[in-house]
């Protein structure tokens, strides 16, 4: 159903660099929620979507914004939010060749 957010999308052929850094830059957060574990390792699940991390792709020389399944984000903070999402217990779940941040509680902040 309807939830009153827009979207922004898509983000094809854009500058990833200068995107990435205009997201970090402007105080959003992210974390990794879910990775192939065959690409990334499975110790990046449940940690920022950060320059390190970039880092990290672009020694892979991986999608820096994941747009071809590698990884998948959770923003959890900007500056066009009210609150903060704070994960307050996860578990780490690997289903074929995924790893997933299964999120058993937050809280809003």
């Amino acid at each position: 159903g309807e939830v009153g957010i827009k979207a922004f999308e898509p983000l094809w052929n854009e500058a990833y660099e200068k995107l990435i850094g205009e997201f970090l830059d402007s105080g959003f957060q992210a974390l990794v929620v879910s990775a192939r574990a065959d690409l990334i390792g499975e110790e990046w699940v449940g940690k920022p979507y950060d320059q390190k991390f970039v880092k990290y792709l672009k020694e892979r020389n991986l999608d820096l914004c994941g747009e071809k399944g590698e990884f998948h984000t959770l923003v959890t903070y900007g500056p066009i939010f009210k609150r903060h999402i704070r994960i307050l217990e996860a578990v780490k779940k690997v289903r074929e060749e995924h790893c997933f941040l299964e999120i058993l509680r937050f809280s809003l902040v």
